[in-house]
């Protein structure tokens, strides 16, 4: 329930004889779920167009009050009821957004339009650039820059691919990134980094053309067997008539995909690198069933990222399933991906309520997706046994996270992980200890995480990012932040 602030979400749509406002409005709501801060969406009407602001998706997009809307009265502009009935255009990209690079303020809102190389176009990423600095520092051509976002940099080395045709410069970029651009020669490209740290969908049905994040949102568009995966280092042009396909330049050929994409980022109908978020999740809960005897009277989640895994442990442990914490559905802020520690407490602690009478007297299992910083697990456990909990038993399926991420997760430095504060790091792992220090820091009568082995096991792959758990990154050299992050641990 603990949550991760997420790198961001991204979608591009190509109709050929229909406005594409509505099917990206719908698209954007379906992956709120990746970024809360801000969304928008750029069209091409006879030339490129971009709607943006901080807020929800549907408090910009499908509100009376939207701050364009309240523009065009107060110039007395015709408008309609929503921005969204106002939005023309056929082809069109849209974002939501979690601040991983440069701060939440309005000039970085997604998407950006850049000017460059005799190219106009509008960009949206999901990732982070982890050698953004070293770039903008090195290279002149990005003194102009006029925000502090990485995309921007994407952006200008996209354009610049776009007039050479030539995409080499984009090999300099370090870090993850799945991204999709609208060109005002009309054309939706879409690109995911080398490794494939990022998902990236697409899918084309000989009508309409789709990419996205996550492939829920091409399932409700189009059959699902039109729907695949973008190849990491590859890189998709749609014109509209044409889809062409190219491989970046580049020597990195082994994949690393973001665990955290299964066990707490995608939504539970996404399907990524072939496997599908819910059953991954329920393989998880199994796993440490299998692992861990357990004598317990009932399984309860941590809602809602521990929801699947919780089925998953109970249907292979036989012991009932219950759920005895609920969260408040309209509390609509996931707390990881609030900024601030202390409102992330306050959201977790009010968007939760407690069933006395199926807490009472009981010997509970409690399974949660992760603990990052260690916010809010010891106070549930503490309010369980308030509730009259026989004892607390803690099952994490997600390994622990002992090392920050540089790629679109935010726990950049080791000081605020929940393991480091555990006197835990790389250089010291022992699963057994970690288990050991962090039930007696929550308090549970037992705790147990997954190991690394069995979240492979869990989801069917063996190339997967794993640094945060086991500090090996998928670079050959060590990126600036993680020597900061050392040098401040």
């Amino acid at each position: 329930m603990e949550s991760k602030k997420e790198a961001c979400g991204v979608c591009g749509i190509y109709l050929n004889d229909s406005p594409v406002s509505y099917q990206i409005y719908w698209c954007l709501l379906s992956l709120q779920h990746r970024g809360h801060e801000s969304a928008g969406m750029s069209v091409f009407d006879n030339e490129l167009r971009t709607y943006k602001d901080v807020g929800f998706v549907k408090d910009i997009f499908d509100s009376r009050t939207s701050s364009f809307i309240k523009e065009r009265i107060r110039r007395n502009e015709p408008h309609g009821k929503t921005l969204v009935e106002d939005i023309e255009g056929y082809i069109g990209i849209g974002h939501v957004r979690y601040a991983t690079q440069g701060p939440d303020v309005y000039e970085n809102v997604q998407p950006l339009e850049i000017k460059s190389n005799g190219f106009k176009l509008a960009i949206g990423l999901n990732g982070t650039i982890s050698n953004y600095s070293q770039l903008k520092g090195r290279c002149s051509t990005l003194n102009h820059l006029k925000t502090t976002c990485d995309a921007e940099i994407i952006g200008e080395f996209l354009s610049d691919g776009l007039k050479r045709n030539n995409f080499e410069k984009i090999s300099e970029l370090d870090g993850a990134y799945s991204l999709v651009a609208l060109t005002d020669d009309k054309k939706i490209i879409s690109l995911r980094d080398p490794f494939g740290l990022r998902p990236l969908s697409y899918g084309f049905d000989g009508n309409i053309f789709v990419v996205a994040s996550e492939s829920c949102v091409l399932n409700k568009l189009m059959d699902k067997n039109y729907v695949h995966d973008v190849e990491p280092g590859e890189m998709i042009i749609y014109d509209g008539k044409r889809l062409s396909k190219r491989e970046l330049p580049c020597e990195q050929k082994t994949h690393k995909h973001c665990m955290f994409e299964w066990v707490y980022f995608g939504r539970p109908d996404s399907k990524i690198e072939g496997v599908v978020v819910l059953q991954a999740r329920q393989n998880l809960g199994k796993m440490l069933a299998k692992s861990y005897e357990t004598d317990a009277d009932i399984v309860a989640p941590l809602p809602d990222g521990g929801r699947y895994a919780a089925k998953g442990f109970s249907e292979e442990s036989g012991i009932p399933y219950e759920e005895v914490i609920v969260r408040d559905r309209f509390f609509p802020q996931r707390s990881f991906i609030k900024k601030g520690q202390k409102n992330r407490e306050i959201i977790a602690r009010e968007k939760l309520s407690f069933i006395d009478d199926l807490i009472a007297g009981k010997k509970i299992v409690l399974v949660d997706d992760s603990i990052v910083r260690g916010t809010t697990i010891k106070n549930i456990v503490r309010q369980l046994r308030e509730k009259g909990a026989e004892e607390v038993h803690l099952r994490i399926s997600c390994p622990p996270i002992i090392a920050p991420c540089f790629f679109g997760i935010d726990f950049p430095t080791f000081e605020e992980l929940f393991v480091h504060k555990l006197g835990i790091n790389p250089e010291n792992y022992d699963l057994e200890i970690i288990n050991e220090r962090a039930r007696r820091r929550t308090g549970a009568d037992s705790l147990y995480y997954n190991s690394i082995e069995n979240l492979k096991r869990a989801l069917g792959l063996e190339d997967l990012c794993t640094s945060c758990l086991d500090g090996i990154y998928p670079y050959d050299y060590l990126p600036y932040q993680v020597l900061e992050a050392i040098l401040k641990a």
